[in-house]
């Protein structure tokens, strides 16, 4: 919130093999499952994420997404 005395996140990923996470930009690296953790003024939020490579009739492939 605008009125915090810390505005300090930390963020942070369960497996950074599949996701890397900076800043909160969270970018996809392997196909896999991971946890992304915010943690602010002793509170934290999780996000679920799993990158998948797309089929082939989208048009992408896993090299696309490097």
């Amino acid at each position: 919130p605008s009125d915090a005395t810390d505005k300090t996140v930390t963020w942070t990923s369960s497996d950074p093999s599949v996701v890397s996470v900076e800043n909160g930009l969270v970018k996809a690296v392997s196909p896999g499952y991971a946890i992304v953790t915010a943690t602010a003024g002793g509170k934290s939020a999780r996000c679920e994420v799993t990158v998948q490579i797309p089929s082939s009739n989208e048009g992408y492939g896993y090299e696309d997404l490097k």
